[in-house]
């Protein structure tokens, strides 16, 4: 992936890691787009990706079927309900029983 000409090391699952998840940045604010990616090593499960704001509540969730290499991506944008306050919110995938996460500052 190319970002303002920085390109991402490539980042695969291992059986010792078997379901990651990646964002574009550390920081967003109000209107960024948030780009998410990750690797399984199921790619005929579906994951299902959420965030959760400061306050614990979940405010975003969306269910992505992996391509066959076991790669996933989607974008969203931060901001609308929930996202009245910043703070670390936490980004998490789950397929079956394999669960991971990130956390990411948003600036209100």
């Amino acid at each position: 992936m190319n970002q303002g000409g920085v390109t991402d090391p490539v980042v695969s699952s291992t059986p010792n890691n078997p379901l990651l998840i990646n964002l574009d940045q550390s920081t967003y604010q109000k209107a960024d787009i948030i780009s998410i990616s990750g690797d399984t090593n199921s790619h005929s499960k579906s994951v299902e990706l959420s965030i959760e704001n400061s306050n614990g509540v979940k405010i975003w969730s969306e269910n992505i079927t992996p391509k066959n290499n076991g790669v996933f991506s989607t974008l969203i944008i931060a901001g609308g309900g929930g996202w009245e306050n910043g703070g670390t919110y936490t980004i998490s995938v789950s397929q079956g029983e394999l669960k991971n996460g990130a956390e990411f500052k948003f600036v209100a």
